[in-house]
C-alpha cells in the first residue's frame, strides 16, 4: 500500500524533542523524508534514529534557528542533502513566564529572535525551492496564547505566536497561487519540557 508522504522531503524545526518530534516521526510513519532541526544534537540524532526505523532517509541538521546565520546553514545543509521540500513545519520555539516590568528586554529579544525571525527567515530560505517544484505545505506552530487565550506573565511569548498567526495568513494569501498551503495551528497544553517548565515557574495553568 503507498503511503501517505511516501517520496516526500520535510523539514521539522524544534524536531529533537516534544511536538517537532512527534511530527517528524509520524511524517516517516507515511513514508517522508525529514530533516529535523533544533540546537542540541544529541535529541536530533535520537529523532533521526527513530525516523530511519520506517525506511526513509533522516538528517540531523544542528543549528541555532536565532540567527540569520543559523537559518541560513540549517537551509544550506537540508538542501545539500534533500533536493526538495514538500513540507515545512516551523516549530521551534521558547516561551516565559514573568511580568514584563521584571522580564529582562534580552530575554524578550532572545524569544522574538526565534519564535518570529527564526520563523519568517526559515520560510524565506525555503519557499524558492517550493516554487520550484511546483508548490508545498507549510505549518505554523502558534499557541492558544496569544490568539484565544491572554494570560498574564506571557506578554513576550503570547506576541511572539499572535506575529505567528497573522505572518501564516499573510502569507497564505500571498502564495496560494503558487500551490502552497500554508496552516497554523493554535497549539494547547502539551505534556512536553516546555509545559514542565512552566510549571516549574509557576504556572498553573499553562496553555500553549
Amino acid at each position: 500500500m503507498t503511503k501517505l508522504l511516501e517520496g516526500k522531503y520535510a523539514l521539522v524545526s524544534g524536531g529533537g524533542r516534544g511536538v517537532g518530534r512527534a511530527a517528524a516521526i509520524e511524517f516517516a510513519k507515511h513514508g517522508a523524508n525529514v530533516g529535523v532541526t533544533a540546537r542540541t544534537k544529541t535529541e536530533l540524532d535520537q529523532t533521526v534514529d527513530e525516523i530511519e526505523k520506517y525506511d526513509v532517509k533522516g538528517l540531523s541538521i544542528p543549528a541555532d534557528l536565532s540567527t540569520l546565520e543559523g537559518v541560513a546553514n540549517c537551509a544550506a545543509t537540508y538542501f545539500k542533502n534533500f533536493d526538495e521540500c514538500d513540507i515545512l513545519v516551523n516549530n521551534a520555539g521558547i516561551t516565559q513566564f514573568a511580568d514584563l516590568v521584571d522580564y529582562p528586554i534580552e530575554k524578550v529579544q532572545e524569544i522574538f529572535n526565534l519564535n518570529i525571525m527564526g520563523t519568517y527567515a526559515l520560510t524565506k530560505e525555503v519557499l524558492p525551492k517550493m516554487f520550484e517544484h511546483g508548490g508545498g505545505k507549510i505549518i505554523m506552530m502558534s499557541s492558544v496564547q496569544g490568539n484565544a487565550v491572554f494570560s498574564s506573565k506571557k506578554v513576550a511569548y503570547s506576541t511572539s505566536k499572535a506575529a505567528i498567526t497573522a505572518m501564516a495568513k499573510c502569507l497564505q494569501a500571498e502564495v496560494k497561487k503558487q500551490n502552497i498551503q500554508v496552516s497554523v495551528i493554535l497549539g494547547g497544553g502539551v505534556q512536553t519540557r516546555m509545559y514542565e517548565q512552566l510549571v516549574s515557574w509557576g504556572a498553573t495553568n499553562a496553555p500553549g
